[in-house]
């Protein structure tokens, strides 16, 4: 009886199909054309058979990628995209590649930097502003003990000179108070600017000189999930096709290895939670889904074609079709 092969014997053996299965074709090129590049290193096994690395992109960042129930890699990476991204890709690449030439893969420390990194985003389903996913408990006692101590007035000299230091903070500071006296409409014509400025310059990357440019999509992000926290999922929604038009046009212009179409993507769940509290019809949701799939050549929307792929009403897929 054949010995049952451990985790990493199974990466190493993972064909194309299995790797397009997981992260999709162009993911997969991506992730191609970094692992070429060098972009992985520190490349280490852990103590549970999955794999870590640093890759080189817009930043450096931790991957960590292992075998999942499914037979396929499982990852997760401290870039916007988190899941089955490139730079997971990437780290499989690499390991294929020494496996084959007989490269010794080193052992990762108990403690290694990179574990500690993606300690707390394994539990993450997608990225969620209000959760302040990579802030220790350690470190917001030490804020909460330091904030009891100041009175009203001291609180606010002390947000606004961390606003002045840090604009997005203040953008999400002066959103929320939008949201809170009603004036969506001031909110919403911010968010249309913000889109129309951050998407008119594409974004490039020279690698041998290191220097580039890449959109930054966070502060939309953020506020348009302030936007939905109130309550405006069709707002959000009506945005979001604003932000998928252009991000496209966006992407179809840029010169780089995938950073602008990472921030796209990065804005998806907020737009798929949208769907989810819109008070559209189902039917109606799935369309709007669909047609942004189909106008998608490079795999921005993914997180919208995985809600496709969830579990619909037969009358609406019936429905759906006649149309």
């Amino acid at each position: 009886m054949p010995k049952k092969k451990n985790q990493l014997e199974r990466i190493a053996d993972l064909s194309w199909d299995e790797l397009n299965k997981w992260a999709g074709s162009k993911i997969v090129s991506r992730g191609r054309s970094y692992q070429h590049q060098g972009r992985v290193s520190s490349l280490a096994a852990t103590s549970d058979d999955a794999l870590i690395a640093w890759v080189d992109g817009s930043e450096q960042y931790a991957v960590r990628v292992a075998m999942g129930d499914d037979g396929l890699p499982d990852s997760v990476c401290t870039c916007p995209y988190q899941f089955g991204c490139k730079h997971a890709v990437a780290v499989v690449l690499e390991y294929m590649e020494r496996i084959e030439s007989n490269q010794k893969i080193p052992k990762a420390k108990q403690r290694d930097e990179r574990l500690e990194l993606l300690k707390d985003g394994e539990g993450w389903d997608e990225y969620d502003g209000d959760d302040a996913p990579g802030l220790p408990e350690s470190v917001k006692k030490d804020i909460d003990a330091f904030l009891q101590q100041k009175t009203k007035k001291q609180l606010v000299e002390l947000f606004i000179e961390i606003a002045v230091q840090y604009p997005e903070i203040g953008g999400e500071l002066s959103a929320r108070r939008q949201v809170k006296a009603g004036n969506t409409s001031v909110l919403i014509s911010k968010i249309r600017k913000e889109i129309d400025e951050i998407s008119s310059e594409p974004g490039w990357q020279n690698h041998w000189k290191g220097r580039g440019f890449t959109p930054d999509y966070s502060g939309i992000r953020k506020k348009m999930e302030t936007l939905l926290a109130a309550g405006y999922a069709d707002d959000v929604l009506i945005l979001g096709k604003e932000l998928m038009s252009a991000g496209i046009q966006q992407v179809e212009q840029s010169n780089d290895e995938g950073e602008t179409a990472d921030e796209i993507s990065a804005c998806m769940p907020v737009i798929v939670k949208a769907l989810d509290q819109s008070s559209w019809e189902n039917v109606d949701k799935m369309a709007w889904a669909l047609e942004a799939v189909m106008e998608d050549d490079y795999s921005l929307f993914e997180a919208l074609a995985e809600y496709l792929h969830r579990t619909h009403a037969q009358p609406d897929w019936n429905n759906l079709a006649d149309r």
